[in-house]
């Protein structure tokens, strides 16, 4: 007799509790009073099951891992279907099927068979990554390109319940295919490829459209455009100034700088040590091998006898430093079309600044010559038109001599010379007033032009002398640089 039985044998002979009111006056039925744990328990284990889980217990068990673990009982279970109803939510860190207990695995099986089945549902965590652990592993699949379209699908499908899971799902996508030497067109659509493509745009930026660089300059900017109003009234002005203002920059930073712009933005490429399908359960059959999968100009994963490394610049989708740029873009538009609410953008250089303004002034320029050109004529009225024009004519012609006499030609002075000084006589008189007094705005009025592109003419044709501006107009009023005024009067007479 079995010690279960012994103690339900001894409670059901006490003499007090066979004569207490529990058992008086009472009507049984064919059905054991007291029961052992066995008795109440749940379905029998299926035998496929019981027999996994004795894998675990096996002498290769002791002293092979835990991811051979997981493949040989995967591979076991690989054909096994299962219908049991099992709505317990559990949560675990790489999980496997010997973290699981006998009515986890049955729940597992179950809800793996409607997967297969094209029913895809929210579940516990370790189930969706189990399963992706299986594909990983080719358990379930037909072939390495059937197993990439199941990974990808359940990826694609399960982002409604978890954008993490469908996150790390991407990146072991590509370690799928540089493991398996696939062809890595099958990544095109991929995420993360999707990202090299935009860094590749804006790093080849010479050869890159417009609509490509604004594009990629919005999409990986943590500064959201689409919520300003100056770009939902001068979308065309935004994008045109963004996208000149950035090759202008990339053009300064190549021409002067050491490092470009965009490895001022986004580093430089690294290669570094690779874990091969990180934070997964892979069991690797075929270990000491070498070979290298270059994905794309930007991206390859190699293996040397079995150690894996990765090149590839760091992926972050919001980009402070383009963030700041298109910022200061729209700051320097909305001060410039005179909105009230003005932005600060305190976190970029005045170079990249004055590149801007330069850039949007030129824009507003253009598209104000552009709309003044529109002009409509009513050929019924030309006769008005003429006899308007005459009168118009002689009054011309007398404020012309009244005008000759308020406003001096300005000539170049006798000691200006081109070679000496990379200016023009604008440039040269409109600097002149800084160092020597005058009315700047009157001076850039005299040539038709614009402070703020004089400034930056100035500064751009004096930056290989000086190193530096000369000219600040990051605030309201432009000041010249006071450690070059001396050097400067040296070049321009009064």
């Amino acid at each position: 007799m079995s010690d279960p039985e012994k103690i339900i044998s001894v409670v059901m002979n006490d003499e007090k509790l066979i004569n207490s009111k529990s058992f008086q006056n009472r009507v049984y039925k064919d059905e054991p009073i007291l029961r052992t744990a066995s008795q109440f328990c749940k379905p029998k284990t299926p035998e496929r099951i019981e027999q996994m889980k004795k894998i675990a217990f096996s002498p290769d068990a002791y002293w092979k891992t835990s991811a051979w673990l997981f493949y040989t009982q995967g591979k076991f279970m690989e054909d096994y279907e299962d219908d049991y109803n099992y709505d317990a939510d559990f949560s675990g860190f790489y999980t496997t099927y010997r973290d699981l207990t006998a009515q986890q695995l049955r729940g597992y099986f179950s809800w793996r068979t409607k997967v297969r089945n094209g029913i895809i549902t929210k579940t516990s965590s370790p189930y969706a990554y189990i399963y992706s652990y299986e594909l990983i592993n080719q358990i379930g699949t037909k072939s390495l390109i059937d197993g990439f379209n199941k990974l990808k699908n359940f990826g694609i499908q399960y982002k409604q319940f978890s954008s993490e899971i469908s996150n790390i799902i991407d990146s072991w996508l590509i370690d799928y295919a540089a493991y398996n030497q696939l062809d890595t067109a099958i990544l095109s659509d991929n995420r993360i490829i999707l990202y090299d493509k935009m860094l590749i745009a804006l790093k080849n930026w010479a050869e890159s459209d417009d609509d490509t660089i604004f594009n990629t300059l919005c999409n990986l900017s943590d500064y959201n455009i689409h919520e300003s109003p100056c770009f939902a009234n001068h979308s065309d002005k935004f994008r045109k100034t963004a996208v000149n203002s950035f090759k202008k920059l990339s053009e300064y930073f190549r021409e002067n700088r050491k490092k470009s712009l965009f490895a001022n933005y986004f580093g430089n490429l690294k290669k570094s040590k690779y874990h091969i399908f990180e934070s997964a359960v892979f069991y690797d059959r075929t270990p000491l091998r070498s070979f290298c999968c270059k994905i794309n100009e930007i991206r390859s994963i190699s293996c040397l006898n079995g150690a894996w490394s990765c090149e590839s610049y760091p992926y972050k989708e919001n980009n402070k430093h383009i963030g700041d740029f298109l910022k200061s873009v729209d700051s320097i538009l909305r001060e410039r079309l005179g909105y009230s609410e003005i932005l600060k953008c305190d976190d970029v250089s005045k170079i990249v600044v004055s590149i801007i303004q330069r850039e949007a002034d030129k824009i507003i320029v253009q598209k104000s010559e552009t709309e003044t050109k529109k002009i409509e004529i009513d050929i019924s009225k030309l006769e008005d038109i003429r006899k308007a024009s005459e009168k118009i004519r002689d009054k011309l012609i007398v404020e012309e001599a009244y005008e000759s006499e308020e406003i001096p030609e300005i000539t170049a002075p006798e000691n200006f010379a081109m070679d000496d000084i990379p200016l023009n006589i604008s440039e040269y008189e409109f600097l002149k007033t800084f160092l020597y007094g005058g009315d700047w705005r009157k001076t850039a009025e005299s040539f038709n032009s614009m402070p703020s592109i004089l400034a930056d003419a100035v500064n751009e044709k004096l930056f290989d002398r000086f190193g530096d501006t000369v000219i600040d107009f990051s605030g309201d009023v432009p000041e010249l640089i006071e450690d070059y005024i001396d050097e400067l009067k040296g070049m321009i007479k009064p």
